[in-house]
């Protein structure tokens, strides 16, 4: 069980699997959850998908703002009471939201979350707030109508998928005050699927799974002048 002494968290999320078990985690290790205006010490931001936020795929921009709006927002509400523990932690979209969501758009937003992480970090970091980013693997629930997923190496021998629940513990590990020196740091919680990701990619792409075009790496090579 990890250290909640008088932890109080705010969790920013759509509805769903991941932010329910991070809710049933989170309140059996003691930890009390608050709205956003209560001025917690330690805040959880949910990436959604475009879907989610009423966007398309292709609303890559509008994306990418809405999820930066929102983790600022989850930013800004957290206590400035320097001397408690203070954290957030941000969960992007998961590896398999490319699946539905878009190539694109999963990426943009994944790389503009790291990029806030490491923001927060070196402005705040001096006044005791922590930042963090999990990078979830591939849900069951994302995967289930993807025949090609059994291709992947990893999937194929191992039956590798993220659970909600190993977000869930992970998210409140570095909330709690076990995780006092840990900050900046991104986190796979994908059962080492990030390790086989270029076979992953290779597989999806050459199905038209993750692109309805051709695979984007071999298009930026054909218009490469070397």
């Amino acid at each position: 069980m990890t250290a909640f002494a008088e932890t109080t968290v705010t969790v920013v999320a759509p509805t769903g699997a991941v932010e329910d078990e991070i809710v049933r985690v989170l309140q059996r290790d003691g930890a009390r959850l608050v709205a956003a205006d209560q001025g917690s010490n330690a805040g959880i931001f949910i990436a959604g998908s475009p879907r989610e936020y009423g966007l398309r795929p292709l609303d890559v921009g509008t994306y990418v703002r809405e999820i930066l709006d929102r983790a600022g927002a989850l930013l800004h509400s957290i206590s400035l009471d320097e001397t408690r523990s203070r954290s957030i932690t941000l969960i992007a979209p998961s590896a398999g939201q490319t699946l539905h969501g878009g190539l694109e758009a999963t990426s943009a937003a994944i790389g503009a979350l790291k990029g806030f992480s490491r923001a927060v970090v070196v402005k705040y970091g001096d006044r005791g707030l922590r930042s963090n980013v999990i990078l979830p693997g591939i849900y069951e629930t994302d995967a289930e109508s993807v025949e090609a997923l059994p291709s992947i190496p990893l999937i194929r021998d191992r039956g590798v998928f993220t659970r909600p629940g190993d977000v869930a513990e992970c998210a409140a590990f570095l909330v709690s005050e076990d995780a006092g020196y840990i900050s900046g740091a991104e986190f796979d919680v994908d059962g080492a699927l990030s390790e086989d990701r270029h076979s992953a990619m290779s597989v999806l792409w050459s199905k038209n799974i993750l692109a309805a075009g051709p695979n984007p790496v071999e298009a930026i090579l054909m218009r490469s002048s070397l």
